[in-house]
């Protein structure tokens, strides 16, 4: 377990074992010139919010291993008209084959969260870095007011 500045703990990617899923999947987004890794919010497309817990759940996908592939997930909290991080995992190298769970988790307080998931890699042809953003955001209103 990890622990930022403001003592919210981050915890890394666990392997799955499971059947491969294809990246048309209805739930799972391919990234344009990567048609053959998605990645995919689960089980929720927002925070999990279990007082005095907020977590972020998502799985990357690849039908083919690629040779490198870097995901760093956080937790973000609004302040004003800009995002700031509540908690964010180290980078995790693990390859996606067929998938990864990964996980975060922070201290829940008041107000409006997002997931964000930063992703790097290369495959056979070219590397890829995206950024994804959980939808819509979170808004907590059974947790602490932040101080």
């Amino acid at each position: 377990m990890l622990r930022n500045k403001f003592g919210f703990i981050a915890l890394a990617a666990t392997s799955m074992v499971g059947s491969v899923m294809a990246v048309t999947s209805p739930t799972a987004e391919a990234w344009p010139g990567v048609n053959w890794c998605s990645w995919d919010w689960t089980p929720f497309s927002s925070p999990t919010v279990l007082p005095p817990q907020i977590t972020g759940e998502g799985t990357a996908k690849c039908t083919e291993p690629p040779t490198t592939h870097l995901v760093t997930l956080a937790l973000e909290y609004k302040e004003g008209d800009h995002w700031v991080v509540g908690s964010m995992t180290d980078p995790i190298a693990t390859i996606p084959s067929p998938d990864v769970h990964y996980k975060v988790s922070a201290a829940c307080y008041n107000g409006t969260w997002r997931m964000t998931a930063r992703i790097s890699g290369t495959g056979k042809q070219e590397g890829f870095n995206y950024t994804e953003h959980s939808d819509p955001p979170k808004t907590v209103a059974t947790c602490e007011n932040r101080k």
